[in-house]
């Protein structure tokens, strides 16, 4: 009985570790910002793997929340990226690094 539910755990850790590390190791989450002014509204993206990807999406939401001719929105690209909120900020995924 012993046997089973330390075999069992060590699945269960094994899960954990596979879909933290080795199932997406590199991916990117976007953050749109589509004022600099009121930078507690955001938009966060779903994952991607490239920055480039990443990129793209910004460009995209510029075009569709109408601030692509201005310069009054920010977007920053999530790298290392995991599906957690460990400080209770409202957001999907966390992530280690940050790139423009």
């Amino acid at each position: 009985m012993k046997a089973i539910i330390f075999i069992i755990i060590i699945l269960l850790i094994g899960y954990f570790i596979y879909n933290q590390f080795f199932k997406y190791p590199y991916r990117y989450v976007g953050y749109f910002y589509p004022s600099i002014d009121n930078m507690d509204k955001w938009v966060e993206s779903e994952p991607f793997n490239s920055v480039d990807q990443c990129r793209n999406w910004a460009d995209e939401m510029a075009e569709e929340y109408h601030v692509a001719s201005s310069n009054n929105f920010d977007y920053e690209c999530g790298k290392d990226c995991y599906k957690a909120d460990p400080y209770n900020q409202g957001v999907t995924y966390t992530c280690h690094s940050s790139v423009d």
